[in-house]
């Protein structure tokens, strides 16, 4: 029987994105209140996503292919201590981190077959000079 692995990454809590037409810069957070807010102009929502993927892309390139099925676990690590829903923020986190590995190879698709969901979110607590997300691929 082959070894289930885990393989640690960070990913960000916000991106920064600018628009060709105005040449001005946006903040998108990643949360499930600023993708509803947006998710009426798809180029916007496209423009954070592909820079998400571009931050967490090295990370990604250093994973080997994964095996098949697998779960993640998200931890949230915020820069003070307002209250916020985990799960608003994993969903777009999983979301946009799921499209990344598609996208470079890691797993063949995010469908049921190859992604079992998300399983843990966990506040982390606060981190001024580092708010991220922490998520955790287990191989099932």
């Amino acid at each position: 029987m082959k070894k289930k692995r885990s393989f640690k990454l960070t990913l960000p809590l916000s991106v920064i994105y600018n628009t060709t037409k105005a040449g001005k810069e946006y903040k998108f957070l990643i949360n499930l209140n600023d993708y509803r807010a947006k998710g009426t102009k798809f180029f916007i929502l496209n423009k954070a996503k592909q820079v998400f993927h571009e931050l967490v892309g090295k990370q990604i390139e250093e994973l080997p292919t994964l095996t098949p099925p697998i779960r993640c676990n998200y931890t949230v690590f915020r820069k003070d201590r307002r209250d916020y829903d985990v799960n608003n923020v994993c969903s777009i986190a999983d979301k946009f981190f799921m499209d990344a590995l598609v996208e470079r190879g890691k797993i063949p698709d995010d469908n049921q077959r190859y992604y079992l969901g998300f399983g843990e979110t966990n506040h982390g607590g606060v981190d001024k000079e580092n708010p991220r997300i922490e998520v955790e691929i287990k191989e099932i």
